[in-house]
């Protein structure tokens, strides 16, 4: 396959970028790496990581953080020691060139041509999913994931017009693996939720079969779903999946804040008054200090703060959606 000249073009076009950076600047690390070092550390040390809650002030990483990739650095770690960077990278790597010979694939079946097929692969394999496959975060893994799910749907809605049970299944744990890397897996799955409706209505099946195929598409997921909240419920009393929305729901609320209108204006409430009085600019570094504060002076858990501050994001759209909107986007 690889003698194709329009297969070699994409090999090239994924393999050179990759090995320029990564024999110039090896690995890349981001802030967020050291939370997933971190994570796979505590998973080395024992099974305290189980069962202990977070009590810090501090970011709560096995809070925030789902362990799908911090297992996948603690193994890797177990195997290769301080080299475990490149071996992560070289994970990425392999599966990324599988979702790209996948999308060409699937491209030249589409477009039937494959000089199209190799352009729109080729322009996939140097786009940042170059620097992602490079670096020690989750989202290589998950960006490959996403194309070869799409690359998977989209070949059964223009193929056969059928779909076997162990596609339906394979699809919903590739799904599921998205929350198990990042805690938005859930939001990003849900993106190709039309994509999947689609194609299992349009098959040319009985309608027990279509059924038996959109749920074991969906049953991964909700199984997982189920278990980080027992998880987490066991750990902290507080059923959740992640307390990521701790820091990013208060993101559009300081944007707001900043274009003149307040969310936490209300003069009788604890918590906004504590937020007014630690968020001196509402910028994204001061979210940290706000909860902080929300955490010292209150005696808020992290599980807690992210209900909370959910909540208010969710009423603040209900009631302002044009200002909230028009904050954002300036």
């Amino acid at each position: 396959m690889i003698l194709n000249p329009a297969v070699a073009i994409v090999c090239l076009a994924f393999a050179l970028p990759r090995l320029a950076i990564l024999v110039l600047y090896g690995p890349v690390f981001f802030d967020d790496s050291a939370d997933f070092t971190l994570y796979a550390d505590r998973i080395l040390a024992g099974t305290e990581w189980l069962y202990s809650p977070e009590t810090g002030s501090g970011m709560p990483i096995t809070y925030v953080r789902l362990p799908g990739y911090p297992l996948v650095v603690a193994g890797v770690k177990v195997l290769f020691g301080e080299h475990f960077a490149y071996a992560v990278v070289a994970l990425q790597t392999a599966l990324s060139f599988v979702a790209t010979l996948m999308l060409f694939a699937f491209a030249r079946t589409a477009l039937e041509y494959r000089w199209k097929a190799s352009a729109v692969a080729s322009c996939f394999a140097i786009t940042l999913s170059t620097l992602l496959d490079l670096s020690i975060l989750a989202d290589s893994f998950v960006t490959s994931l996403y194309i070869l799910i799409i690359c998977g749907i989209g070949s059964i809605l223009i193929g056969p017009g059928s779909m076997r049970w162990t596609q339906a299944l394979a699809l919903g744990i590739a799904a599921m693996s998205l929350l198990l890397l990042r805690g938005n897996g859930m939001i990003i799955a849900a993106t190709l939720a039309p994509l999947a409706v689609v194609t299992v209505v349009s098959t040319r099946m009985e309608h027990s079969r279509k059924a038996l195929c959109a749920l074991l598409m969906v049953l991964p997921m909700i199984f997982a779903i189920w278990s980080f909240q027992t998880w987490n419920e066991h750990r902290s009393g507080i059923p959740f999946v992640s307390t990521g929305a701790e820091h990013a729901a208060f993101q559009p609320l300081f944007k707001m804040s900043r274009a003149g209108n307040n969310p936490f204006d209300d003069p009788d409430h604890p918590f906004e008054r504590t937020i007014r009085e630690n968020a001196r600019d509402y910028l994204f570094t001061d979210i940290a200090g706000v909860i902080s504060a929300l955490h010292d002076e209150h005696g808020l858990t992290h599980p807690e703060i992210t209900a909370w501050i959910t909540g208010k994001y969710t009423s603040t759209l209900i009631e302002h959606p044009i200002t909230l909107a028009r904050s954002v986007t300036t």
